[in-house]
């Protein structure tokens, strides 16, 4: 009874959190939403404003609760109750957005993956309803994620990516924009810069250990890093922490782009993660997919390859313009064969195959 009337309490302390965020009904005209779509539409006023007109970033954490890509990569995430305040009063998740090329598609989340996150507070003018504007993270400046599968792991680590950048993108131009006298004429002078200096600290948990593991070890892969420092990474009792240390200067670009992977050395093959290849068979244009977390373009000449514990749910999601398709499997042998699925205006056929690669893999392990 004890548990169930604590479990009660946070509930209560994350409702009453959400309920006491900014209005979104008197709030955003006070903090420069115009409300008016024809000045919107011919770009007179500003899309986005800061929450109380406060330009300093914001932090989150939080279950990424669903994604929606295309030109803005767009992240609903359930936040966790000491972000709750970000919400506007009535939601129950905050959108964070970022322009989808500034992104490297290995960093894009999947729902059920813990993220934290920085970046601008702010309202979305566009998205008016009777029930007011909601606020955002747009754009988002740094990104962590905690992958809660990592199928690019062929040895079955746990993955954390890390992203920062000092790119502000358009919307951070027009948030700032927003905050002088002429929004228009500042539209053509701010600069694209944003400013990431700090210190950040992750702890990624180490996967269950297997039988006849050996000992943590932890390895750092750059995925296009430009101006940025390596992270530190220290070994602990079931957990890594990473930490890593930014000093940006006002207008030098700086982007960085880490995967980081802990797990057990000296793996047998039997505890591998099951390797599964993923082949399109119809006549798709180039589409947006996520497969198990591996996001990328589908199409007939684009192959994929995960690697997923056994026993683990996994899904397939294709992003198209005449629609999306979403398919969700029980496990990796539930996935196997031949599979065809429809939504608006297209068909999907693809194969999933098992590689039985594991002993090759055990061989060539980090060690």
């Amino acid at each position: 009874m004890k548990l169930v009337a604590l479990i009660a309490l946070l509930a209560a302390a994350a409702a009453a959190s959400a309920a006491n965020g900014p209005n979104p009904i008197t709030q955003p005209p006070l903090d420069g939403c115009a409300r008016n779509p024809a000045t919107l539409s011919e770009g007179l006023a500003p899309a986005l404003v800061y929450v109380n007109r406060a330009p300093q970033p914001q932090a989150l954490a939080g279950v990424v609760a669903a994604v929606a890509p295309s030109a803005d990569l767009a992240v609903a995430v359930t936040p966790d109750a000491a972000s709750s305040f970000l919400l506007a009063a009535g939601a129950t998740s905050l959108e964070v957005v970022r322009d989808a090329s500034t992104v490297p598609a290995f960093a894009w989340p999947e729902p059920g993956d813990r993220v934290q996150l920085s970046g601008s507070w702010v309202w979305n003018c566009t998205k008016w309803k009777p029930a007011g504007e909601r606020t955002e993270l747009h754009p988002f400046r740094t990104l962590w994620e905690q992958r809660a599968v990592a199928a690019a792991s062929p040895w079955g680590e746990t993955e954390g990516d890390l992203f920062a950048s000092t790119d502000a993108t358009q919307a951070g131009v027009v948030a700032d924009c927003a905050l002088q006298p002429s929004y228009t004429a500042c539209l053509t002078t701010q600069p694209q810069w944003q400013d990431v200096s700090g210190t950040y600290r992750f702890v990624l948990p180490a996967p269950p250990k297997p039988p006849g593991a050996a000992k943590l070890h932890a390895r750092v892969v750059d995925r296009g890093s430009a101006g940025g420092p390596a992270p530190t990474v220290t070994l602990g009792t079931g957990a890594a922490v990473v930490t890593l240390r930014l000093a940006s200067t006002t207008g030098v670009p700086l982007v960085v782009a880490k995967q980081v992977f802990l797990g057990w050395t000296k793996v047998p093959a039997t505890e591998l993660p099951q390797h599964l290849h993923i082949s399109f068979r119809s006549a798709l244009d180039p589409s947006t997919c996520d497969i198990g977390g591996s996001w990328g373009t589908c199409s007939e000449s684009r192959a994929a390859d995960v690697y997923l514990p056994r026993g683990t749910p996994w899904r397939l999601a294709v992003y198209a313009e005449p629609g999306t398709i979403v398919r969700r499997f029980a496990s990796p042998v539930a996935s196997l064969g031949l599979h065809q699925d429809r939504s608006k205006g297209f068909a999907l056929t693809y194969v999933v195959t098992r590689v039985n690669d594991a002993l090759k893999r055990a061989a060539t392990q980090p060690r």
